[in-house]
């Protein structure tokens, strides 16, 4: 079977399939089923097709409930994936746990998410989990080429900085804050902040903010979102959770690989 889609906007459409199998002997007839393409009422198997998405490649389809999981590296990001593990181990709302099966979604073109109209970007959500110019964040000096760092993502609705998002906070101050430092023997330390009064986590918090060095502030989730899966789209809410096993992992639903104009199912 080939279904094609050639519109524009968000268009949705369900491929099933059910399989049976029967047995005749004589007088006697049974039948069952031998499985489904799934639960009809959450549509696993219904993609949905669009063209919202920026970049070059703009047109694409997506299994909306699929869910994947992203895994940090922790080899090449240690302190990174050290807090990105803490938080999802301490805070609440356990932000991209597969144990906790709280995903992480990702905040996609289209949101239309800004109170004022139009769409909210990560760039406004960081800025007020770390915002910067002489009244924001510093990194700690301990941490080598330091960079604040926010968790839940500025890329995701469980962002603190999302406005009438689950975790929505007005200033990072109210995130726990914490700080990493090189230690002997090529490890790293993940500490609590304790500058400027500051007293350290109550683990009631709802997201937080570290002083990470910046190589891995930036790499740990470089790739994740729109250039993930490759050139993946967005539903306005998708999600997926993180692995970060202590090597590590978050988790987000996400969008299919976009591809021509014509994106097509076989």
């Amino acid at each position: 079977m080939r279904t094609i889609w050639n519109g524009t906007g968000k268009e949705q459409f369900d491929l099933g399939w059910s399989l049976l199998g029967s047995v005749d002997a004589g007088n006697a007839h049974a039948q069952t089923s031998l499985g489904t393409s799934g639960d009809v009422r959450v549509r696993e198997l219904a993609p949905r097709c669009d063209d919202i998405a920026g970049g070059s490649i703009k047109t694409g389809c997506v299994f909306p409930y699929f869910k994947p999981t992203w895994t940090v590296d922790t080899n090449l990001y240690p302190a990174a994936g050290a807090y990105y593990w803490l938080l999802q181990k301490k805070l609440p709302s356990h932000p991209g746990s597969r144990k906790w099966d709280s995903l992480v979604t990702y905040l996609c073109p289209g949101n239309n998410a800004d109170p004022d109209g139009g769409d909210w970007t990560n760039d406004v959500s960081r800025g007020i989990v770390c915002p910067t110019g002489t009244s924001g964040f510093k990194p700690s000096p301990a941490t080598p080429d330091g960079s604040c760092d926010e968790y839940a993502p500025a890329s995701t609705y469980q962002s603190g900085g999302m406005p009438k998002g689950p975790n929505q906070v007005a200033s990072g101050k109210e995130c726990a804050q914490l700080y990493t430092k090189p230690m002997t023997g090529g490890t790293w330390g993940l500490l609590a902040e304790n500058r400027d009064g500051y007293t350290g986590p109550k683990w009631n918090e709802k997201c937080g903010r570290a002083s990470v060095p910046t190589d891995q502030n930036t790499g740990a989730f470089r790739d994740l979102g729109i250039s993930s899966f490759p050139r993946c789209g967005c539903s306005t809410r998708t999600g997926s959770s993180s692995a970060i096993p202590a090597s590590s992992t978050v988790r987000t639903p996400t969008r299919s690989a976009r591809g021509r104009r014509s994106a097509e199912l076989t």
